[in-house]
């Protein structure tokens, strides 16, 4: 009888098994992109545990916010509003060492399927450690430079609680996990994989479609203190025995002896033991010149050296999580968040700069981010943390919508609320129109609770979901942009960070550019070697401080004859032999000097066709450091010369040219001693090289040959020079080429080209 007992139990286990497998084979990475693609999610507070995770004195899961009625109930609201798949942050079960529960794991899945019982759901798995893992091994944890702590001093500090993970308590001195530490990730992988099979055993399996692996602040992959600007306030970088001991281990591997490396890293001392981190201010703020700003100095190489390591250790842990969750699954897709270097200056301090790396790894699906949050309101354009577009030739990418409505009007979020519902219905068919345009998928997020609940903002999900659907289904989509947008993130490694000069190189150019009234598309520069280049007319590279002649050469080739060529800034200036201004004078046929002295205001004022002031100052009073011999950010001198055309000079308080353009063969440069191009100017570039546009100045355009989606900053009128007939899905209205469109400030247009109105 015993023996019949056990052989029913196993039996018992192995259908459970077999059934999980059987659910798990049907999704496949394909199925899984197909869904997203063409179904929207949404992400609610519903079961949301504590990070990092903790057990409370019953053994179970702490909890943010708990499975209530309320968050139960919106789970309903979306998903009857069309919204087919479910996203929630879930307790992973990991609550200490050799302590796991999944009392609040099975909550949640039951409050999802209870309200959404059609729906599909991939949990947010994060991977941070509880803090009793630091105390029990105080050598993988994260320590801030400059302290050097005891194991007994760092368990102490876990113990006590006195630890910062999200970078808003500068005093404390350890951080969570270090992203270098391998222990965490294989204690990590166990965790993981507990997690997995627990939840592909649940009746629900086979309405998991994949897993969102996160870990770091907020679970964004991202390193303890990466957000802050404000450096003074913190202690930064990690000064653990796990950081520098692998730390030295890639550096050994890169350079290829003891001997080399210590000479790359100057450090004549050098031990695995004994690696000197270099401090924030080298790191940062304290740069003597322009050739030490683009850091070649002395111990430039180890701050450029930790930086792409880190990056590397993030990538790694990423593959290494996804290799566990495809195995634990049976194959389910999996992904995470990477990329953030749009918006964020300190982007290789985050380890967000491995993209090649991720991006060819067989374990990582799909890559996500929120939107971006600079110049994201009604009758801006928006954008993305990071090269979205980029990574959408590889991976699937998934957008955050975290925009709060105009109904939210109080917490850290309230600037980035709309001020009417009209804009707020602006934003949203932006969003969508955005994503729609390179393939993505996206997921509403009620970030602080009742942001689409109230009636018409609801409705508007609802008329979004049944208005997109027959766009996502006609797969003949086909982009034609002309102007191109060109990034760097390797760049980064080259300069230090400041965030006055990331905020004008990037955060607002980015905005800039889709202001001038055309579609444009954005891609890094190592795709070019295999990007279709022949229909751009206008070619902007934000930040091409690392080109070379011969890069250029490749690139040069491939563009349509009469095509506008924009280097925004220190073009050129730090290949990879070092600061090098006659490579920029290679690059570019101009020559730039670099201006040592830089004062503290001034002003840039177009000539020509430019003329009239092109931006009203450059404000570098505030010092970035008491010992600081800089101030801002390096600024370049153009010379004049045989066949270049001034366009703009410095003025009140600076001489010298800003702005040239040089006609060299078939095509027009323009050259840029500080990134200052308003969208009024880079519109004029555009008419130049001769660029078809869809609406005036002032609109961001997104859409593609199924859909055109158009928002103005200000009050528009003008006639459609678009073929065929369009419906506008906001409004109803039907329009064909050279009917005359008028869109209020910051109001929009969808325009289908399915003009008949769905049922």
């Amino acid at each position: 009888m015993r023996k019949r007992l056990i052989y029913i139990a196993l039996a018992s286990v192995a259908a459970q098994f077999a059934c999980a497998a059987e659910n798990a084979a049907k999704w496949d990475v394909e199925k899984f992109k197909d869904v997203v693609v063409n179904n929207s999610m949404f992400w609610c507070k519903l079961g949301w545990p504590c990070d990092p995770p903790a057990a409370l004195k019953s053994g179970k899961a702490a909890m943010i916010t708990q499975t209530d009625a309320k968050t139960e109930n919106y789970v309903k609201l979306m998903s009857n509003a069309g919204v087919k798949i479910m996203t929630t942050n879930i307790s992973t079960g990991w609550l200490g060492n050799d302590l796991f529960d999944y009392t609040e794991t099975d909550k949640s899945l039951e409050a999802i399927f209870k309200n959404a019982p059609n729906a599909y759901y991939m949990p947010r798995v994060k991977l941070n450690v509880p803090p009793t893992w630091c105390a029990k091994n105080p050598e993988e944890a994260t320590v801030f430079y400059p302290f050097k702590l005891t194991n007994a001093e760092i368990t102490d500090l876990y113990n006590k609680g006195e630890f910062d993970f999200h970078g808003i308590r500068p005093k404390f001195k350890v951080g969570l996990q270090s992203f270098a530490s391998k222990k965490w990730v294989a204690d990590a992988s166990i965790a993981l994989r507990k997690f997995i099979e627990h939840v592909e055993k649940s009746k629900y399996a086979d309405r998991i479609i994949g897993y969102h692996i996160a870990f770091g602040v907020a679970g964004e992959c991202a390193n303890w203190r990466g957000w802050e600007e404000d450096r003074t306030r913190y202690n930064m970088g990690d000064n653990g025995k796990a950081f520098s001991r692998r730390f030295y281990d890639w550096g050994l591997e890169k350079y290829g002896s003891h001997e080399a490396l210590a000479k790359a890293w100057n450090q004549p001392n050098l031990s695995r033991e004994n690696v000197e981190m270099p401090s924030t201010e080298r790191r940062e703020s304290l740069w003597q010149n322009t050739a030490d700003f683009f850091r070649d100095s002395p111990d430039a190489q180890l701050c450029m050296d930790i930086e792409d390591f880190f990056s590397h250790c993030t990538a790694t842990a990423l593959d290494s999580f996804g290799k566990v969750a495809k195995d634990a699954s049976g194959g389910k897709a999996v992904g995470a968040f990477y990329g953030y270097y749009m918006n964020v200056p300190r982007s290789g301090y985050l380890g967000h700069l491995a993209y090649n790396q991720l991006l060819a790894s067989e374990n990582i699906d799909f890559i996500c981010a929120p939107k971006a949050y600079e110049r994201n309101l009604a009758g801006d354009p928006g954008g993305y943390q990071n090269a979205a577009m980029s990574i959408s030739r590889k991976k699937l990418y998934i957008d955050e919508l975290d925009n709060p409505p105009h109904t939210y009007k109080k917490g850290d979020m309230s600037n980035l609320s709309s001020d009417s519902m009209s804009q707020t219905r602006t934003v949203m068919w932006r969003e969508v129109a955005k994503d729609l345009s390179i393939g993505a998928g996206f997921w509403w997020m009620d970030l602080k609770g009742d942001w689409y609940t109230t009636p018409d903002v609801l409705a508007e999900v609802t008329k979004i979901e049944k208005e997109i659907a027959p766009i996502r289904a006609d797969k003949s989509g086909k982009r034609s942009a002309q102007i191109l947008y060109v990034t760097d993130e390797r760049a980064f490694l080259a300069m230090r960070p400041n965030a006055r000069l990331h905020d004008d190189l990037l955060r607002q150019t980015y905005p800039d550019i889709n202001l001038v009234g055309a579609q444009v598309e954005h891609y890094r520069l190592s795709d070019l070697k295999d990007v279709d280049l022949s229909n751009y007319k206008v070619v902007f590279f934000a930040n091409p401080v690392a080109m070379t002649p011969k890069m250029w050469r490749k690139i040069e080739k491939r563009l349509p004859e009469g095509a506008a060529v924009v280097w925004n800034y220190a073009a050129g200036v730090r290949p990879p032999n070092g600061f090098d201004m006659e490579n920029s004078r290679k690059l570019t046929g101009v020559k730039m000097t670099p201006v040592e002295d830089v004062p503290e205001k001034f002003s840039i004022v177009g000539v020509g066709d430019f003329e009239g002031t092109i931006n009203a100052t450059r404000n570098f009073a505030e010092g970035i450091g008491a010992t600081a011999k800089k101030r801002g950010y390096p600024v370049f001198k153009i010379e004049e010369g045989k066949g270049v055309k001034v366009l703009a000079k410095y003025a009140d308080g600076l001489d010298g040219v800003a702005l040239v353009s040089k006609k060299i063969g078939d095509k027009t440069h323009y050259i840029c001693g500080v990134p200052f191009l308003t969208p009024e100017k880079l519109r004029k570039i555009a008419e130049s090289a001769k660029v078809d546009f869809v609406a005036p100045e002032y609109c961001t355009v997104y859409g593609d040959s199924r859909y055109v989606g158009i928002f103005p900053k200000y009050a528009v009128q003008f006639k459609l020079n678009l073929k065929g007939e369009y419906r506008d899905a906001i409004s109803g209205k039907t329009y064909k080429e050279g009917d005359e469109i008028s869109i209020p400030e910051k109001g929009a247009v969808f325009l289908i080209r399915h003009v008949k109105a769905l049922p």
